[in-house]
């Protein structure tokens, strides 16, 4: 993608996370790794937390 590539990233992160919140339905928090970035999803307690860390977008 030549253009918005955060939009790109956006729109994974925003996948990412709505298969996450499926998945805590069974379990009490998620953890996706990718590249050197980590996505912690924490439902264990009252707020859910996202922290996103070492998220590069990368140009074409």
């Amino acid at each position: 993608m030549k253009y918005y590539p955060t939009i790109a990233a956006s729109l994974l992160i925003t996948g990412i996370v709505v298969l996450g919140v499926v998945a805590l339905n069974q379990q009490g928090f998620i953890r996706f790794r990718f590249g050197d970035g980590e996505l912690l999803i924490d439902g264990r307690q009252q707020e859910t937390h996202v922290q996103i860390e070492n998220l590069d977008t990368y140009h074409q």
